[in-house]
């Protein structure tokens, strides 16, 4: 007897500790705890963080535009073309050409361009070398002079900017509200839970009581009490598995807001370590709207389209007027036997070159 006691005892164990083994794991959370994982793993909050760094990006690209290009190129040419004046001497000619230049557009439209070139020439009469440094100036002043294409789209870029901020502003709100409505949905269904467990012990009581009643005769048996205690039973048992598959549900709501390895968090149960309960709060109205049309994201975006929207009516009424421009230029020449000569005259600075003037350009409508 001892041995079969024994042996009842360890089965016994062995069930128990494979119940437990089988059991899902938990994990106790707080609400802060599920924002924090939200704020870090949330797909949308993580693709909505990437957009204010490609508008960054964009803005960056517009003020390059103000940065200057430079060029420089150099070419060697041999020219023969043949017999000349009827005869059968050709002169050949060898022209080394050296050309550079750096230019760009300012803040304030005004184009500017530093260029440089030097060339040497050489045939059966002699080497010969020439050249000019100088610079070119256009200033805008009607057309493109307080507002021009480059201008335009870089207060387009910080527009952008900004209402990529706020896009983000507003899926975090939108994603910390979700997470609090899924986590107080994961307390109402575990409780709710309880509360079905506890009613179908009470009908399977009922119905046990009932049941051994009607054995030992201590109450008369009337037709259909078993029927409505096991109808009882039954009901109750479903109203279980349905919140059952409402907390199994909610509890998927609130994985999927703060995790992207759902694998992990498979068959993990979050147990909630807050409860229900409402904190009083007060709010004054006016102090609520005013907040509201400062910070709201989706106002605050409504109100940089719209200054879009005036930037790009002022960039279009500017283009309709004509274009007048200054010009101006200036430099130094040079000229000389070889490549060298040109270059020693421009640090002399006395064969200059300046002009002045102006254009009107207007399109007939």
């Amino acid at each position: 007897m001892k041995i079969i006691g024994a042996s009842f005892f360890l089965a016994g164990f062995v069930s128990a500790a494979v119940a437990q083994t089988n059991a899902p794991a938990t994990r106790a959370m707080s609400l802060q705890d599920c924002i924090a994982e939200a704020l870090k793993h949330n797909f949308d909050v993580r693709v909505e963080r990437y957009e204010p760094l490609k508008a960054q990006l964009g803005l960056d690209a517009a003020y390059a535009s103000y940065d200057p290009t430079f060029s420089l190129s150099g070419t060697h040419t041999h020219n023969n073309p043949g017999g000349v004046y009827g005869t059968n001497i050709a002169i050949i000619t060898e022209v080394n050409n050296f050309n550079s230049s750096l230019g760009s557009v300012t803040p304030w439209g005004m184009t500017y361009n530093v260029s440089g070139n030097v060339s040497d020439t050489s045939d059966m009469f002699g080497e010969s070398s020439g050249g000019q440094v100088g610079v070119n100036l256009k200033q805008p002043l009607l057309k493109n002079l307080w507002i021009d294409s480059t201008r335009l789209s870089i207060i387009a870029a910080k527009s952008q900017l900004k209402q990529s901020e706020q896009g983000l502003r507003q899926q975090l709100i939108t994603t910390v509200t979700a997470v609090e409505n899924a986590y107080y949905e994961v307390i109402y269904a575990r409780e709710n839970q309880k509360v079905e467990q506890e009613a179908l012990d009470l009908a399977q009581t009922q119905l046990d009581q009932d049941r051994q009643r009607v054995q030992i005769g201590s109450v008369a048996e009337r037709a259909g009490t078993i029927e409505q205690d096991q109808a009882q039973v039954a009901q109750s048992r479903a109203n279980l598995i349905a919140a059952q598959f409402t907390l199994a549900s909610d509890e998927n709501t609130l994985k999927s807001l703060i995790t992207d390895d759902y694998v992990q968090w498979h068959d993990l149960d979050i147990v909630p370590a807050e409860t229900l309960e409402a904190v009083r709060q007060l709010f004054d109205v006016q102090d609520s709207w005013s907040k509201g049309l400062v910070a709201r994201p989706d106002l605050v975006q409504a109100k940089l389209t719209l200054e879009q929207q005036g930037i790009q009516l002022k960039y279009d009424h500017n283009q309709l007027f004509p274009e007048i421009d200054l010009l101006a230029s200036y430099g130094y020449n040079g000229a000389g036997r070889n490549l060298n000569d040109p270059l020693g005259q421009y640090a002399t600075v006395n064969r200059p070159f300046w002009s002045y003037g102006g254009q009107l350009d207007r399109k007939s409508t």
